[in-house]
């Protein structure tokens, strides 16, 4: 059997590495809920789309779709 603390340890240790990653990756990254709500987006979204990240998190992604 596992280890609970070696488990949690590996567990925080996978998501700094997932923060990591996100964060400083060149590719524009949003998670989106079920809801189409925003929860997470890295800098290069922001960059790329010219926004605020407390512009967009907590709102819905179709609010960033131009009118036709």
């Amino acid at each position: 059997m596992e280890n609970p603390s070696h488990s949690s340890t590996s567990a925080q240790s996978d998501e700094e590495l997932f923060r990591q990653i996100f964060e400083h990756n060149s590719a524009a990254i949003a998670i989106i809920e079920f809801d189409t709500t925003i929860s997470m987006v890295n800098d290069a979204y922001c960059t790329m789309g010219g926004f605020k990240k407390e512009d967009v998190l907590g709102r819905s992604w179709t609010t960033q779709i131009p009118p036709e």
